[in-house]
């Protein structure tokens, strides 16, 4: 994916063809619950609510709250990377 916004397209197209492959199926053959299918398509469209969720997200911090615009792209330390030498899952150098 080169985007974000042409993997939430993706994500909206996928799942319109599978809500429209399963009512184009239930409408072409005899003897497919109604309610099952709507349970189904339903279930689809929260499955896309939530990938489309999953695929947006904002940072708690805009490039105006930092002192110059160079700070914010500066990786900043995560509890892991905090971590003491002695607690590190590698084999320390000086053993």
């Amino acid at each position: 994916m080169a985007t974000k916004r042409q993997l939430k397209k993706r994500i909206c197209c996928v799942c319109g063809d599978l809500a429209s492959d399963i009512l184009l199926a239930s409408h072409l053959f005899e003897g497919v619950d109604r309610k099952k299918v709507n349970e189904i398509v339903n279930e689809i469209a929260a499955l896309q609510e939530d990938a489309l969720a999953k695929a947006t997200f904002s940072f708690d911090k805009a490039v105006k709250d930092f002192e110059s615009p160079a700070a914010s792209t500066m990786p900043r330390p995560t509890p892991s990377s905090a971590r003491n030498s002695a607690n590190a899952p590698w084999p320390s150098s000086s053993r």
